[in-house]
């Protein structure tokens, strides 16, 4: 019992550090696409910040869930 107590705490610190990361990137790609002026460019930094976010809520989701 005292393991799975462990790994659950373990797993829910990675998430916590994988919510900040992905909150960073989000900050880090809002921050770039003010900038780029490349259509090109510009899709890659949408379609990576859509990642992002999608990411960010499913993390947060499981975050909720505990």
């Amino acid at each position: 019992m005292q393991k799975q107590k462990r790994e659950q705490l373990q797993k829910q610190k990675e998430i916590l550090v994988e919510i900040e990361a992905a909150r960073k990137r989000l900050q880090t790609l809002l921050i770039n696409l003010e900038y780029v002026t490349d259509p090109e460019v510009m899709d890659i930094c949408i379609y990576e910040l859509k990642a992002v976010q999608c990411r960010y809520q499913y993390l947060l989701k499981l975050a909720k869930n505990w």
